[in-house]
């Protein structure tokens, strides 16, 4: 927290800076350092009336795609050690993933074929046709982009980097 709104950015654009370049030295790429959050607080003091101004409180979210499992603890290091006073959210994942879905959809029409072709040999039906298909899931994904919400333009100065689409 600082006085100035614009000393408590620098401060934060600088712990972001030196994050940035602590996770290439170990092999993380600038890719793959993504800003997901940028936030400017105002901070008071509520026990007096009227409401003092103490300062301001800047944040700065960065998601990190670790490619190499072997690093993980490497980056959580270089990631306190420089500056971070927060660390959630970790999360494993495959790189293929639309990839792997595609594919599960195509084995799960191949069963679906197998079961109704019984089904109909079954009820002993000579002539069917499929007249809908539907795909239910609770499954949910999103990989939001910060780069479709901010241009390197509007972002310069600030340490946010929007990464690759």
């Amino acid at each position: 927290m600082d006085k100035e709104l614009s000393v408590a950015q620098e401060e934060v654009s600088t712990t972001v800076n030196h994050i940035h370049e602590a996770l290439e030295k170990i092999g993380i790429s600038e890719s793959d350092v993504v800003t997901t959050s940028y936030n400017c607080s105002t901070m008071y003091d509520y026990s007096q009336s009227p409401f003092v101004l103490m300062g301001y409180q800047t944040s700065h979210t960065l998601s990190i795609n670790c490619h190499d499992l072997s690093l993980v603890d490497k980056v959580l290091e270089t990631l306190v050690s420089n500056g971070s006073t927060e660390i959630y959210g970790i999360e494993f994942d495959v790189s293929n993933r639309k990839e792997l879905y595609l594919n599960a959809l195509e084995l799960a029409l191949g069963a679906a074929k197998e079961k109704a072709a019984v089904l109909v040999g079954a009820a002993n039906l000579e002539n069917y046709t499929i007249d809908d298909i539907t795909e239910e899931s609770n499954y949910s994904f999103s990989n939001y982009q910060a780069k479709e919400t901010a241009s390197d333009k509007l972002t310069a100065g600030t340490g946010i980097h929007t990464g690759d689409d």
